[in-house]
């Protein structure tokens, strides 16, 4: 079927993204029409003798936007903008061919069958990989990299001891949803491995609350209270929601909304979490939700928002920076739980160049960092070569944040202190200015100004130095001595007008922890504009039945060894 579709609608003069939009939508109609029609009626979605492409288009457009209002919990407002096809792209005889081709079949039967929710999830995920070409700086992730995310952040173990001591399973949101690839991927986990796992309580509470959150009939409808996804492409957030009705449900949380504006514009939604809107001053009282245990997501790439430079500063520390990418790090800040966990892609830019120092800071400040895994340059070949690495880290606690304040404010009072005395050092051994002329060092014995001197040059002073008088210390040192002394400017507002690498050094090594840092060269595929080939996985390893392999003592690839890694 999916052959047939591909071959009629694609070669019909419309466009690859119309095409596959136009499937997506039916198919929301055509579940919704299922369930929806009074018993001995007659279904909306099949053809009717007599009637032409257009009343067929006025019949199915009516039932779409019942299906918006009623299943997605659009506005009547909204509905009325949206129809099933757009006339100017897509005629009303692509439409009828769909009505004609799907008519006898019966979704809904499918989908109460748990071997048929496989097929119909396969079929859409078919569809889905080849029909939507992706935009700007938005690239779908591959399955490979999505189940090494979820299981390198242990969300299996999660959801058990969630159950075990809450009564109830992790919430986690993808604020850059996509097609849903994460979230469907962490639906079949949990449905497929949770139930009847042996590490859960053999409480009556504990069963009965597997019994009514997966329920034969339906396992993954526990899905539509737990995982929510955002996504500002209204395409999109269509696609994934019909992607989670044909995997057996769980779309209610799936919100078409821009993901990086204010908390306070989310309200309309009438959410549970998204109404837990508080001003935090630990991240300069901008508003937070804090009620999500994890964040798994892959944000769209060095696009600039649009928006004015005053409404970003309200909502993001750094909103005048305008990058995509560092904005929603500062997103997921305000999204997640305390001590809650991220996995996340990112362009290796974001660790490693100096225009991206000032968000480095603020994950260590606001994260513990827990693993970085580089990706080889082809992981999102053929449409990007951006080299990309993976985050795991897990949000700090208050106290472990007041800490991190605690210390920086000790060091970069220290350096404040060693920076007028190694400046005003400077002036006299390469200026010849007056000692006297300068208080902060006129009394300074030459044993304290060596002190000083080799305490600022922490990162450069060698054995051989001890030797040297203070003043040949800052000669063979000046260069270097000018850099220290310099404020950085772009980190200012939050690390406090010091040379913040000077005090982040000494403040990671009060916090020293160790990071699980790898490089995978193989990641089990290679794909081109003629298809995905297979290669070797280091990713993780899989059994006969493809399950990923967990757990089990052997250390062969990357997941192995992060499954080592300790989560509070």
């Amino acid at each position: 079927m999916k052959t047939k579709i591909h071959n009629t609608l694609w070669s019909n003069g419309v466009s690859d993204n119309e095409a596959y939009l136009l499937l997506v939508k039916y198919l929301l109609t055509k579940i919704y029409d299922e369930n929806n029609t009074i018993e001995n009626e007659e279904f909306k979605c099949q053809e009717f003798e007599n009637n032409n492409d257009e009343e067929i288009y006025d019949r199915i457009n009516k039932r779409y936007k019942e299906a918006l209002k009623n299943r997605l919990n659009y506005s009547s407002k909204e509905v009325e903008q949206l129809n099933i096809i757009d006339k100017q792209r897509t005629t009303e005889k692509s439409l009828s061919f769909l009505v004609k081709l799907m008519e006898r079949y019966y979704f809904t039967d499918i989908l109460r069958n748990s071997k048929g929710k496989d097929i119909l999830g396969k079929f859409f995920e078919a569809i889905n990989r080849d029909g939507f070409k992706q935009s700007k700086g938005q690239f779908f992730t591959s399955n490979n990299i999505v189940k090494f995310i979820i299981y390198g952040l242990k969300l299996d173990d999660l959801a058990i001891d969630l159950i075990n001591n809450k009564n109830r399973l992790p919430y986690v949101i993808d604020p850059s949803v996509g097609s849903g690839t994460y979230l469907i991927e962490l639906m079949k986990i949990i449905t497929n491995e949770v139930p009847n796992n042996k590490k859960l309580a053999n409480t009556n509470t504990v069963k009965n609350f597997l019994i009514k959150t997966f329920p034969k009939e339906c396992e993954n409808i526990w899905a539509e209270d737990y995982l929510y996804g955002v996504d500002n492409s209204y395409d999109l957030a269509i696609s994934t929601k019909v992607n989670m009705i044909m995997h057996g449900d769980g779309s209610s949380r799936i919100y078409h909304k821009d993901a990086l504006l204010d908390f306070e514009e989310y309200k309309n939604l009438n959410d549970k979490l998204f109404n837990q809107i508080k001003n935090s001053p630990l991240i300069n009282n901008k508003n937070v939700i804090e009620q999500f245990d994890a964040v798994i997501s892959n944000p769209p790439f060095s696009v600039e928002q649009k928006e004015e430079k005053s409404s970003l500063d309200k909502i993001f520390i750094f909103g005048s920076k305008k990058n995509s990418e560092n904005l929603f790090i500062e997103r997921w800040y305000q999204l997640l739980k305390p001590n809650g966990r991220l996995g996340v892609v990112l362009p290796e830019s974001v660790f490693d160049t100096t225009e991206n120092k000032y968000i480095r800071l603020f994950l260590y400040k606001y994260f513990k960092i827990k693993a970085v895994v580089s990706l080889p340059q082809l992981a999102f070949e053929p449409h990007t070569s951006t080299k990309t690495s993976l985050l795991f880290a897990q949000k700090k606690t208050k106290s472990e944040i007041e800490e991190w304040n605690k210390l920086w404010k000790i060091y970069s009072e220290e350096w404040k202190y060693l920076k007028t005395r190694c400046e005003n050092l400077a002036n006299i051994y390469l200026e010849e200015n007056d000692r006297k002329k300068l208080h902060s060092i006129k009394d300074l014995t030459e044993k304290e100004e060596k002190e000083i001197l080799t305490r600022m040059l922490k990162d450069y002073i060698e054995n051989d130095d001890k030797k040297l008088s203070s003043k040949e210390i800052v000669k063979k040192y000046k260069d270097e001595l000018k850099e220290l002394c310099k404020y950085d400017n772009d980190t200012k507002d939050v690390f406090k007008f010091v040379n913040t690498w000077w005090v982040f050094g000494e403040v990671a090594k009060e916090l020293n922890y160790k990071i699980f840092m790898a490089e995978v060269e193989n990641i089990g595929y290679k794909r081109t504009k003629r298809g995905e080939k297979p290669m070797p996985n280091e990713l993780y390893r899989i059994n006969e039945k493809g399950e990923v392999l967990v757990d089990d003592s052997v250390k062969e690839t990357a997941l192995d060894y992060l499954r080592d890694v300790k989560w509070d």
